[in-house]
């Protein structure tokens, strides 16, 4: 079996597919939808997307049926509640799918056995090339097996390439022992003995088949007639252990409640922002940003220079992970060693940029040359110099960034406040304003703004916010990841199932 049309979970990164299918199978599970309910929802999620929605319905492993069915590899993971043995799931999938795409790739990285760690780049040539005997997938679908290999814990970053994991290497003698020759033999013979699964349904329900062209149909069902009763929650009872994770969204009804706006007192908002913190104090599945590489930035110059070149990227909006890469590529050229010896770092930025793999890491990787007008300035930055985070701030946005670096001035204190290079008197100054938490916030009701017209609304923002959500609730986190545990968006069909004021719990917004 060589299935190469793979492809991607929009809006989702490759380390949360596990917990986004979770969330798909839950809903088919609990609700049974039609065809048409779940791509409604599907797409309100931001998971849908038309041009590819058959390879995406065979890729979960998911019936276009009435209602919706789940293959056995759904089945799997929706009974799944351990993350490590769900990516395992994954993985074992995915070398199902197309078992002489994972032997080429994963033995072309095993180290122990003449392989190297590769680029996506590196691996796609290989399996583009007359090397590699089966059915060649384009880029697009090699780049989305990749990312289900991320997912699946089948490959790791090491530096900016990819190498095998402990799971890879446990599966390695069986791929193997795979001779090409024979496994092409039998597909063509018809003797693949991979299973092909075909859909079933959760339970015995009469089915009605969906055709393939009424998948990438645009139009939306009509809602029933049908009232579902609510209560209105107790938010004095919330806490969050009622909080399942994944969460599961509840059935959209057929008409709003109507509850009372937020409140804008002080004491309301602070109760919200403690409701949020208690959530998100034990939430399982959090994530934050991670600078303990750059522990040294007050002792090396290096690290210091290495530190404001991740700021910089991450404040013109490049994903943190991609940043880092690319960091870890210009340090191990030597850019930052030159710099701190006030060399030119050209040779070093000009093999750093033959590992660049697309527009934005080149990107990134030619911003080096900002880093070499303001090396000067960085290293002789005192970040204890000031008598509070304003003017902190404004010193790094004008005297290291010069207007230019976006959000970099609150991602540099952030990384200062990591490290343990800031006191806590400072740690204001960390609260970094993406616009997805801002979104969040302004839905909460926190600020009166979403859009800022320079970097002084911007600042504002941010301390208003971090007076709320400091050190302790890991700053804008809980904001930019409350939308994927509670469904929060402008819209949203949860105001009589969510526990928190929002604006969208106004009577005008119905």
């Amino acid at each position: 079996m060589q299935k190469i049309d793979f492809v991607e979970i929009p809006n989702v990164r490759p380390k949360d597919y596990f917990l986004t299918l979770r969330q798909v199978y839950s809903r088919i599970e609990s609700h049974q939808p039609t065809f048409k309910e779940f791509r409604r929802w599907m797409r309100e999620k931001g998971w849908w997307d038309k041009a590819n929605a058959v390879e995406l319905m065979n890729v979960l492993g998911i019936g276009s049926t009435n209602p919706v069915g789940m293959q056995p590899f759904a089945l799997e993971i929706a009974g799944e509640s351990d993350e490590e043995h769900g990516k395992e799931l994954i993985a074992r999938r995915l070398i199902e799918l197309n078992p002489l795409l994972a032997k080429y790739c994963l033995e072309s990285m095993d180290v122990e056995n003449d392989g190297r760690i590769q680029s996506t780049r590196e691996l796609f040539k290989l399996v583009d090339s007359f090397v590699y005997p089966g059915t060649k997938p384009t880029l697009t679908a090699f780049n989305a097996w990749m990312s289900w290999a991320e997912a699946g814990g089948l490959v790791r970053l090491i530096g900016i390439r990819w190498g095998l994991s402990a799971l890879a290497r446990q599966m390695m003698p069986r791929l193997r022992a795979i001779d090409a020759d024979e496994f092409l033999e039998d597909e063509e013979a018809g003797e693949d003995d991979v299973p092909v699964f075909e859909p079933a349904p959760v339970e015995k329900i009469a089915e009605t088949p969906v055709e393939d062209e009424e998948i990438l149909q645009d139009q939306e069902p009509d809602v029933p007639d049908r009232v579902v009763k609510t209560e209105e929650p107790s938010y004095d009872d919330f806490s969050p252990s009622q909080v399942p994770v994944p969460v599961r969204s509840p059935l959209v009804p057929s008409f709003y409640m109507v509850f009372s706006g937020p409140a804008t007192d002080t004491a309301s908002l602070k109760k919200n922002a403690v409701m949020i913190s208690d959530w998100w104090s034990s939430y399982p599945s959090k994530q934050d940003l991670n600078f303990s590489v750059l522990r040294d930035m007050d002792g090396s110059v290096v690290t210091r220079l290495h530190a404001f070149f991740v700021a910089l990227n991450i404040g013109r909006g490049h994903e943190f992970n991609k940043v880092m890469m690319v960091a870890g590529s210009l340090r191990a050229a030597g850019v930052f060693d030159a710099l701190a010896k006030g060399k030119s770092p050209v040779s070093g930025i000009k093999k750093a940029y033959q590992g660049a793999w697309n527009l934005k890491t080149a990107a990134m990787t030619e911003s080096s040359a900002f880093m070499i007008s303001q090396a000067g300035a960085i290293r002789a930055f005192d970040f204890n110099a000031f008598n509070g985070p304003d003017t902190l701030l404004d010193a790094l946005e004008t005297e290291i960034f010069m207007g230019v670096g976006g959000l970099a001035a609150f991602v540099a204190a952030r990384i200062a406040i990591n490290t343990g290079l800031l006191n806590k008197s400072m740690s204001a100054a960390g609260f970094i304003p993406f616009f997805t938490a801002r979104q969040q916030a302004f839905r909460m009701g926190f600020i009166d703004r979403l859009y800022c017209n320079d970097f002084n609304e911007l600042k504002e923002t941010a301390l208003t916010l971090a007076g709320l959500f400091g050190p302790d609730a890991s700053f804008e986190q809980a904001f930019l990841q409350m939308p994927g545990a509670f469904g929060c968006a402008f819209n949203c069909g949860h105001q009589a199932n969510c526990p928190f004021q929002c604006r969208e719990k106004i009577a005008y917004n119905v």
